[in-house]
């Protein structure tokens, strides 16, 4: 008797979608399994787009993601560079042993834009400042991003057609994730999860107009969603 393993089968849109909605998240991890026990690679579905670029005039979060900073950095020595553009506290600072991260929750959004005003922006629109003699990255947040409505939508918001996303980078907008996932089906909305100073968690939904783009996103063979 052979040892190989039975040819995979993905089940088509045409049977899928004859299943009971509330089926739908038992069905889509069996066959996730599926597909990881016959997939000797991830699979990777890669988009090759810009990430959006910052609009400094814009309404931000007074919080602000740091990276990049030395792995032994000190509380004073991040008082000395961010301290000079309003009061603030330090949240969740972690190490490793090439680098470090942390966030900088200002008392408000002026001073968010003060620090920004200050950086350097690369070619592509990434924010960099000074801690001494290192560079490090400053990752702001304009809360308009967290949500986006496609202004050509007319359809009303059906929780069973809602797909939950994860993992998402701190520059990724609601509508940058709706030009990705538009890629599956016609867009009715899409929200980005934020904490309580309206700054992203790296978590959001999108909800498609049919079902067809949820089921593709459930169904077909993809690990793993990539942006360029």
């Amino acid at each position: 008797m052979s040892n190989s393993a039975a040819p995979h089968s993905i089940l088509s849109i045409d049977q899928i979608t004859k299943v009971y909605y509330d089926e739908l998240t038992q069905l889509a991890r069996k066959n996730r399994r599926m597909s990881n026990s016959h997939l000797k690679k991830r699979t990777t579905l890669l988009f090759n787009k810009n990430l959006s670029t910052v609009n400094i005039s814009g309404m931000f979060s007074q919080k602000v993601f740091v990276g990049g900073a030395p792995p032994g950095i000190s509380d004073t020595e991040i008082l000395n560079a961010f301290g000079k553009y309003g009061n603030f506290t330090i949240e969740k600072k972690k190490a490793n042993e090439k680098s470090s991260f942390f966030y900088v929750i200002y008392e408000s959004n002026q001073c968010v834009k003060g620090l920004l005003t200050t950086c350097v922006i690369n070619s592509v629109g990434e924010f960099y400042t000074r801690i001494g003699t290192h560079i490090v990255q400053v990752i702001p947040w304009e809360i308009n991003n967290s949500h986006y409505v496609p202004a050509t939508n007319m359809t009303l918001l059906d929780n069973k057609k809602v797909v939950f996303i994860g993992g998402l980078h701190g520059k990724m907008t609601a509508k940058f994730i709706a030009e990705v996932f538009s890629y599956f089906g016609p867009i009715v909305m899409v929200t980005i999860d934020v904490d309580k100073y309206k700054y992203p968690i790296g978590s959001g939904r999108v909800a498609f107009s049919d079902s067809q783009g949820k089921l593709l996103i459930l169904y077909l063979p993809y690990q793993e969603l990539r942006i360029k």
